[in-house]
């Protein structure tokens, strides 16, 4: 919901749904929730401009995935592949890569975090 949210314009709905979505999947244990909701929080961040933030959020999520051997669904793909492109142009690749790196050192708990950390601040900043 957070993502759909996110793609008709209600960041601040997106930012709770995503918020509580994270919250939900942390508490339940479920890895793969928690990533799939990190690949829509790294797509609103993308949304907002904020770029590294969204790169790092997909560093530590593509890390996961590999490791775990947990392919990203298609359409998700897509989303992702979107805010890679759009991030080396706006910030070049040398900025990419270190971002993406920087996101692959951390693990999903240590980014997770991170991301509850952005929607909040997320949602003060647009309060």
């Amino acid at each position: 919901m957070g993502f759909v949210l996110t793609l008709q314009g209600d960041q601040a709905g997106a930012k709770d749904c995503l918020r509580q979505s994270m919250e939900f999947a942390i508490d339940a244990g479920d890895e793969t929730r928690v990533g799939n909701v990190l690949e829509s929080v790294a797509y609103l961040a993308y949304r907002q401009g904020a770029f590294t933030e969204a790169l790092i959020i997909l560093g530590t999520v593509n890390e996961w995935r590999d490791f775990h051997a947990v392919p990203r669904p298609s359409s998700i793909n897509r989303d992702c592949d979107e805010i890679v492109q759009a991030a080396r142009v706006a910030l070049g690749q040398s900025v990419l890569a270190a971002s993406l790196q920087r996101g692959g050192e951390m693990t999903l708990e240590q980014v997770a975090e991170y991301a509850l950390d952005y929607l909040g601040q997320a949602n003060s900043a647009s309060s």
